[in-house]
């Protein structure tokens, strides 16, 4: 019950969102509007206001706004005859205000406290560059190539795969800079938090399971896995998974004692672990240090961020269309009332997260030049551009059926895909 209705508000917001900005262009024009709805099937509510019909329906899995077909005030003129450039404005602003509200919400978000892992040495790769170079675990890196550097994204962000040329860093309030030989950030051998040599301590182990057997005890440090050094319970847990259920050697370390373990990996519920509980010996309030940005700094972050998701987007569908990403990783209704239900109660913040995200994947989708959805009228409006002449209303007709078709097995296979995702364990 919880999760319906968490369901039904969050794609109440977005549909909401979009059809206000299909509402108010075709206001500005003059349009005529007959109809506002939020939901298909029976009226609920309907409310007038303006010569125009508020109405809140029973299924809650989209919207529309429905255009006059008969001129009722002075002034007004209907969206049909209304000039091409117009017609095209009223039913971008759709999917456009999904990304504007996006970005307000990201702006509210980026407005509060953030959190940053400081870029601060915890571990350099035995004979790297970085290492003959002379920098050591604790430094703290001020600048890349001449350009200031204030957290860990930041050198992710601004420096990925481009070439080192020099670096700064600080060492008990000394300034020291060094230059690099062109090599990339993965051939500098630095490392940084959640990182370190000997840091991943065995927190529990489960009775009757691998690890136990193994002679693995509470308390133990896990140095090596396959003779690989083991910087992070992450990296610690991929290995694991990836073990294939094959036996894999587990080196620990206690008292400047090391000792080996021969483990096998067992698979359950598609699971593959060994039966014991991780955690780091590094503190997180050494490293991810809280700070705000100003007004223009929270805009452009804000501005960036909605650029950056976009484009991960754009890559997934990409990939969806090129059979380089799987179609099961498509999710649909059940999905995101399950997602809804669990942002709300984790908080506010992860709540507009996710409103961020399903904002800009309707602005997307809607965008695309498919029959029925903003992007296919788009199409239409583009070919009458270029043509001089509007398409055939018996053609389009014929195109939006297509479309229908196509959306709705689309949806249904969301919906296989959810079921699937449900009844599956794991």
């Amino acid at each position: 019950m919880y999760t319906l209705l968490a369901f039904i508000i969050t794609i109440s917001i977005i549909v909401v969102v979009h059809e206000l900005g299909h509402y108010f262009v075709a206001r500005f024009f003059n349009i005529d509007i007959d109809n506002f709805s939020i939901g298909f099937g029976r009226i609920l509510i309907r409310k007038k206001l303006k010569n125009t019909y508020f109405c809140l329906r029973a299924i809650p899995l989209g919207g529309f706004v429905s255009f006059s077909k008969v001129i009722r005030n002075k002034g007004d003129i209907l969206f049909d005859n209304a000039k091409l450039y117009k017609r095209f404005l009223v039913v971008l602003a759709g999917p456009l205000i999904n990304f504007i509200f996006a970005f307000f919400l990201m702006l509210i978000i980026l407005s509060g406290t953030q959190y940053n892992i400081s870029p601060v040495v915890t571990h350099i790769q035995k004979n790297s560059i970085s290492e003959k170079i002379g920098i050591k675990s604790g430094d703290l890196i001020t600048k890349i190539n001449g350009e200031s550097i204030k957290s860990l994204d930041d050198i992710k962000d601004k420096f990925k795969g481009k070439k080192y040329e020099s670096l700064t860093y600080e060492r008990g309030g000394r300034i020291i800079s060094t230059q690099f030989p062109q090599i990339t950030f993965n051939e500098t051998g630095l490392f940084f938090y959640p990182n370190k040599q000997n840091s991943v301590v065995v927190k529990k182990v489960l009775d009757e399971l691998p690890a136990k057997d193994a002679g693995i005890r509470e308390g133990l440090i896990i140095s090596q896995v396959n003779s690989k050094e083991i910087l992070s319970v992450e990296q610690l847990v991929k290995l694991i998974k990836k073990s294939d259920n094959n036996l894999i050697t587990i080196t620990s370390l206690i008292n400047n004692t090391y000792s080996t373990h021969q483990v096998t990996p067992i698979t359950e519920n598609n699971k593959t672990f060994v039966g014991m509980e991780l955690s780091s010996l590094l503190s997180s309030e050494d490293y991810i240090k809280p700070f705000k940005y100003n007004i223009l700094e929270s805009i452009y972050q804000s501005f960036y961020s909605i650029l950056k998701i976009t484009g991960t987007i754009i890559t997934t569908l990409k990939g969806i269309i090129s059979g380089d990403v799987s179609i099961n990783n498509l999710s649909g209704p059940l999905s995101i009332a399950q997602y809804s239900y669990d942002t709300i109660n984790t908080g506010l913040i992860s709540f507009l997260s996710f409103l961020i995200l399903l904002n800009i994947n309707v602005g997307l989708i809607n965008l695309l030049p498919i029959p029925t959805l903003d992007g296919g009228h788009l199409m239409y409006y583009c070919i009458e551009f270029i043509t001089g002449k509007r398409v055939d209303p018996k053609k389009m007709l014929i195109f939006q059926q297509l479309g229908v078709v196509f959306l709705l097995l689309l949806f249904l296979f969301a919906v296989y895909n959810d079921v699937l995702k449900f009844i599956t364990p794991g």
